[in-house]
């Protein structure tokens, strides 16, 4: 049985309320991008031009909205981490290691639930700081895997430097 640091919770009850966090953060996110298709009148994966045509045809708030709910997540992400950790590294492995474990979350929740992405060569649309992008699910998916590597080796070395 894992001792209980002087300083707080073991390195073990760290890491399952990160990936609990992040596992509900990212089934929400699928939800979010589901509503979103439907809102829209797609029952799958539009393409960047009929994302595009879509929000200059839909409601005026639309856009404002999903930038909106990108902020909020931003928030919750960074909310989450610095409740998270203890030091400015522990609290930006948290950081990380959620945000990768929240995106291939988010793409599990959607092949579950809409059998989207069929396969790691599928492009994923959505909306960016800049507008519409579009990027292969395994770059995604990638990211994700270096954020939560990253996050593990930043919140182990943070945990070590604790006397």
């Amino acid at each position: 049985m894992a001792a209980r640091r002087r300083t707080g919770r073991t390195h073990g009850a760290l890491m399952a309320g990160l990936s609990a966090f992040g596992m509900a953060l990212g089934h929400l996110l699928g939800l979010l991008v589901l509503y979103s298709w439907r809102l829209l009148g797609f029952s799958s994966p539009p393409s960047v031009e009929a994302l595009a045509e879509a929000l200059r045809k839909g409601p005026d708030w639309l856009v404002s909205a999903g930038q909106g709910s990108q902020v909020a997540v931003g928030v919750v992400l960074l909310s989450g981490a610095w409740l998270a950790g203890r030091s400015p590294l522990e609290r930006i492995g948290a950081l990380a290691y959620v945000s990768g474990v929240a995106l291939a979350v988010r793409y599990l929740t959607l092949s579950v639930l809409a059998g989207w992405p069929d396969n790691l060569q599928a492009v994923d649309q959505g909306l960016g700081p800049a507008g519409t992008v579009a990027v292969r699910v395994w770059v995604v998916l990638a990211g994700a895997a270096m954020a939560m590597a990253l996050g593990l080796g930043l919140i182990s070395f943070a945990r070590r430097s604790v006397p």
